[in-house]
């Protein structure tokens, strides 16, 4: 899990102050907070245990709100590829090259893409 689901919770304050994103979300026991750690946890629990190291690094310990927005939205973008019934590769080598985009994704009828997120503007 990214989110302890037997953490209890008591925060209700609505500003984040100078926690971190995943702080702030963690400790709070407003409704639309479980609603974002269910959906979180979820998309994570589909990554190998490899992937949820990284994607826990990048979250947690990493401070930086454009690596967490980043991180998450990775995060939900592989779970709608997964969920149109496409397979995943994380962080596949290209060949020849040092790249190393967020997904390689393979359709159902064999024909694959390579995907690289991108956030953009602040």
């Amino acid at each position: 899990m990214l989110f302890d689901i037997k953490f209890d919770r008591v925060c209700t304050d609505k500003d984040r102050g100078k926690k971190s994103h995943f702080e702030f979300i963690n400790n709070s026991a407003l409704p639309e907070y479980c609603k974002i750690r269910s959906l979180l946890n979820m998309c994570f629990n589909e990554f190998d245990e490899k992937s949820q190291n990284d994607i826990r690094s990048r979250i947690i310990k990493n401070k930086s709100e454009e690596k967490f927005y980043s991180t998450c939205f990775e995060l939900l973008v592989a779970h709608i590829f997964r969920r149109l019934g496409c397979q995943l590769e994380e962080h596949p080598n290209i060949s020849d090259t040092n790249k190393r985009p967020d997904f390689l994704v393979t359709l159902s009828d064999g024909e694959y893409f390579y995907l690289e997120n991108m956030m953009i503007g602040a």
